[in-house]
């Protein structure tokens, strides 16, 4: 969720339900969570929507969360050749796609 919201500031919660396939009643304790946390601010959209946006303290997370998935890519693929792991990620991108069609 912090990713999307970073990659798509002023989202709503049903956006960010879409994205990653969880119903809109489930997302108000994660994004009230992520508020209480003090990493994601709400704001006033339209009507009954609100924009999420990521605090100071939400775009430090993100950037850790970043920084961490590249050492765990270094970790597992820092010793395999470029063309297999071009092979994989194709591999990994078609289940995912898959994934997403259920």
């Amino acid at each position: 969720m912090i990713r999307f919201a970073h990659v798509n500031p002023g989202c709503t919660q049903a956006d960010i339900g879409r994205a990653i396939g969880v119903q809109r009643t489930n997302m108000v304790p994660i994004v009230n969570g992520l508020m209480s946390n003090g990493l994601l601010e709400r704001t006033p959209a339209d009507g009954r929507s609100h924009s999420l946006y990521l605090t100071e303290r939400g775009i430090q997370f993100h950037r850790k969360i970043v920084k961490v998935g590249l050492e765990h890519e270094r970790l597992f693929f820092g010793d395999v050749a470029e063309e297999t792991r071009q092979t994989l990620m194709k591999v990994f991108r078609a289940v995912r796609r898959k994934a997403e069609q259920r």
